[in-house]
């Protein structure tokens, strides 16, 4: 069986009330050569998680760590990904179902090494409907360096 082309990179941190919705997100991708990978960052709610992860354990792989962040979670997801790309998700977003098609083929056409696109609040929030961009504008192009000073700003689950 050969590498899938996507790993799809899940932190879990206390998000068993909202991961199942997560998961269905991915799976309803018009894009499908893909794999997941669920990383339970020491969430204080693993029992439930683990409850509400089982009817997916054979269509993901499940990792469990000590509690080290997302950045650290999400460096165990990649450790473990065999994708030739990888797509960040949290666990408690979603994606529009054309998502991975869309970043996939920005990223073969444009030659780009990240793709991102803007995010929508959803859910119980001060700013439902609203999206990162409108929040948070980006006062410049998109740089490593525009990165680190903050002036460009993206949502981890559109890259």
């Amino acid at each position: 069986m050969s590498n899938p082309a996507v790993s799809v990179v899940i932190p879990a941190f206390n998000v068993s009330l909202f991961i199942t919705e997560t998961i269905e997100s991915v799976f309803r991708q018009s894009f499908t050569d893909f794999e997941v990978i669920i990383v339970n960052d020491g969430s204080p709610d693993t029992v439930e998680l683990e409850r509400v992860l089982s009817p997916y354990l054979g269509r993901v792989q499940y990792l469990r760590r000590a509690n080290g962040g997302p950045s650290i979670a999400r460096n165990d997801g990649i450790r473990c990904a065999q994708g030739e790309y990888i797509a960040f998700l949290d666990g408690d977003d979603c994606w529009e179902p054309a998502f991975l098609e869309w970043a996939i083929g920005k990223s073969l056409r444009e030659s780009l090494h990240v793709a991102y696109c803007d995010s929508r609040f959803f859910g119980d929030l001060l700013l439902p409907g609203e999206t990162v961009m409108q929040t948070h504008p980006s006062t410049g192009p998109c740089s490593l360096e525009a990165l680190i000073q903050s002036t460009c700003s993206l949502c981890t689950s559109t890259t």
